[in-house]
């Protein structure tokens, strides 16, 4: 018996915007990376940047991402981009923390909303 579920909507939003980043250069390196502050959806390098990127996805539209973030999410996220660049050997690396929307339609296409420096805003 196959199970025809379909994926999780996070999974799918995570998924699409891995192909998003990859397709714009972005080298993925790990994805739901986990540390006792909280947990990076997406860790990326394009060039010599680091960006921890954060997969918001949604079945309607993208009107909603940006403003979803709470400041209690946003300092979670800093806090794990922080732990993060800790884990590095790199004494002072470049990074950011991008936010990634996705809108999951009924016929399974996509639409990608990219927000870099996305708490610099």
């Amino acid at each position: 018996m196959t199970d025809n579920t379909p994926p999780p909507l996070g999974k799918l939003g995570e998924d699409a915007a891995c192909r998003w980043l990859t397709e714009r250069g972005y080298q993925i390196i790990a994805r739901n990376w986990r540390c006792l502050v909280g947990e990076i959806d997406v860790v990326a390098q394009v060039g010599g940047l680091w960006v921890f990127v954060e997969v918001r996805a949604r079945r309607s539209g993208l009107e909603s991402t940006m403003e979803s973030i709470t400041p209690a999410k946003r300092r979670r996220m800093v806090a794990a981009a922080y732990a993060y660049v800790d884990t590095l050997t790199d004494s002072d690396p470049s990074w950011r923390i991008d936010v990634v929307g996705v809108a999951v339609r009924r016929d399974g296409t996509v639409k990608i909303e990219h927000v870099e420096d996305a708490l610099d805003w």
